[in-house]
C-alpha cells in the first residue's frame, strides 16, 4: 500500500515537472521571438544598407550536440550571418 502511494506521488511529481518544463520552454521561445523582432528593427536602423538584415538564431541542446554532423553549407551560412 505504501509503495503504491509512493508510485502515485512519483508519477504526479513527474507530470508536474514535465508541465513546468513545457511552460519554461514556451516562455523562453516567446521571449526569444520578441527579442528577435526588436533586434531586426534595431539592426535595420543601425545598418543603413537596404540589403542588409540581421537575424538572431536560437540554438538548442539538440543542435549543439549535433555539431559533429554540421556540413560546410551550415558553416557558410553561419559565416554569412555573422558578417551582417
Amino acid at each position: 500500500e505504501r509503495k503504491e502511494e509512493l508510485d502515485v506521488a512519483r508519477d504526479k511529481l513527474q507530470e508536474l515537472m514535465d508541465s513546468l518544463d513545457r511552460q519554461k520552454d514556451e516562455a523562453i521561445h516567446r521571449t526569444f521571438r520578441g527579442v528577435s523582432a526588436h533586434f531586426k528593427d534595431v539592426f535595420s536602423e543601425l545598418v543603413p544598407d537596404k540589403g542588409a538584415c540581421g537575424e538572431l538564431i536560437m540554438r538548442t541542446d539538440l543542435e549543439d550536440n549535433d555539431d559533429d554532423n554540421d556540413t560546410d553549407e551550415d558553416d557558410e551560412e553561419a559565416d554569412q550571418v555573422s558578417k551582417l
